[in-house]
């Protein structure tokens, strides 16, 4: 699997596999946008409107594909100081970034296995690293790049996204290069409303007394309270992943991911989201994740339990600064617990750009592109060694808990669960937000950890 010019062995059973993955994407991520983009430019295939082939084009430079779905706030902001410093280092290499948005990634994930089996995948994709990519290595279309690691990646990593690095199974060579590490398990809010409605954020201790917040901003002022994007069904996933542990621990979470059966565990979570459904903006069903957090700075929504990406967004926007007009906390009750979500770069074969592809994969396995990269996009760096001193104090203080916290693996994105798994959960919590059926979505999400 080392030679970079190798044909992978894609047989039915593996292209049935990826197949059957593509389509159940597509399903899971068709409610709506959601993503870390809004809106989408690209064409309704994630092509920019040329072959994508990359490769010398006779004037010595050469083209990398790119497909992310990093449009927005603080996710865009990153990217492009991520392009910007390769670029600096590689100007012969020229960039064809080509972003697929919308879906908080699902988009992007049905594009991407299409391209794989057709045998033109781009040079490498925004992607979560760990079990997610189980269905790649399987087929044995990700490259072995062990050599990217060996020395100073391999020794300055931790331990987690080195075992992401190898799909989550370290039997698996290295097939991917994490970039980041978000924290799922936040909450945040304006803190002009808080005041407003009288609320003390300092006295929510689980998920029942957040209602109960939420229940009273409702009541004491007209914004509403909850910011919650529910145009797919990732957001909801991991807002009931969230009251899972708020309610009960991280053991019970593994539990869950583990195919254990705590009915009556999901059910309360599942109780406790529905009631949280009950005080999200008018507009809920419609909009997409980035605009649900800007709802803060334009002062249409008080609340926002999000991935700490959000911070991203958040930070990018004109005269909203954190600790004067905004502020953060662990979602209620999951203090000292680091719901886990890693983002990185698989890296395909065939490969239409090797040469130029193992540059971009050793830059982005770099002190320095960790450096410029997470801090925008509101994450900490995957190696040990990257100086935090300029990093936002957020981002500093969720450094010191991840160190201290027991950490998960997110069923939201991919990190902790198979591709068939998140699929399954997904469509779970879209019949659930529209249903509201709490034993039915209790049972599909349990079946959904045998698979």
């Amino acid at each position: 699997m080392s030679d970079q010019d190798s044909e992978p062995d894609l047989s039915r059973r593996h292209y049935i596999t990826l197949a059957g993955s593509a389509g159940a994407l597509s399903v899971a991520g068709c409610t709506g946008n959601g993503g870390s983009g809004d809106d989408g430019s690209s064409g309704d295939d994630g092509s920019s409107g040329d072959d994508g082939s990359g490769g010398d084009d006779g004037s010595g430079t050469t083209t990398l594909e790119l497909q992310h779905w990093w449009t927005d706030g603080g996710g865009a902001v990153g990217m492009e100081a991520l392009q910007e410093g390769f670029q600096e280092k590689h100007p012969d290499i020229e960039i064809n970034d080509n972003p697929v948005a919308g879906g908080g990634g699902t988009n992007l994930q049905a594009v991407i296995r299409n391209r794989v089996l057709e045998g033109n995948p781009p040079s490498t994709w925004q992607d979560w690293p760990g079990a997610n990519l189980s269905d790649y290595v399987e087929a044995g279309v990700l490259k072995d790049i062990g050599y990217i690691f060996e020395g100073d990646m391999e020794e300055n990593y931790r331990d987690g996204p080195l075992l992401s690095a190898r799909a989550g199974n370290e039997d698996n060579p290295y097939v991917a290069v994490p970039l980041n590490i978000h924290r799922v398990n936040n909450l945040f809010w304006d803190i002009s409303s808080v005041e407003e409605a009288g609320v003390d954020m300092g006295s929510i201790s689980d998920p029942n007394e957040y209602v109960e917040v939420l229940a009273q901003i409702d009541d004491q002022i007209e914004t509403p309270a909850l910011s919650l994007s529910m145009a797919a069904p990732w957001t909801v996933l991991q807002l009931w992943s969230s009251n899972l542990i708020g309610l009960y621990d991280a053991q019970t979470y593994q539990d869950f991911r583990a195919g254990e059966d705590i009915t009556s565990e999901v059910e309360a979570a599942l109780e406790v989201t529905a009631d949280q459904f009950e005080y999200v903006t008018p507009d809920a069903g419609s909009v997409g994740s980035d605009a649900a957090r800007l709802k803060l700075p334009e002062g249409n929504g008080v609340m926002l339990m999000e991935g700490d990406w959000a911070a991203g967004n958040l930070f990018a926007a004109d005269g909203y600064e954190y600790d004067e007009h905004w502020q953060h906390m662990p979602y209620p009750g999951t203090d000292g617990v680091y719901n886990i979500n890693t983002d990185g770069f698989p890296y395909p074969q065939p490969n239409p750009t090797p040469d130029a592809t193992d540059k971009w994969m050793q830059w982005v396995g770099s002190a320095e592109a960790q450096r410029v990269f997470c801090d925008p996009k509101g994450a900490i760096p995957c190696r040990t060694d990257v100086d935090l001193s300029e990093f936002s104090p957020l981002m500093q203080e969720q450094f010191e808990d991840f160190q201290s916290d027991t950490g998960v693996l997110t069923l939201a994105h991919g990190d902790g669960v198979s591709p068939q798994q998140g699929t399954s959960l997904k469509n779970a919590m879209s019949r659930f937000m529209d249903n509201r059926n709490v034993e039915a979505t209790a049972g599909a999400l349990m079946d959904a950890m045998t698979l």
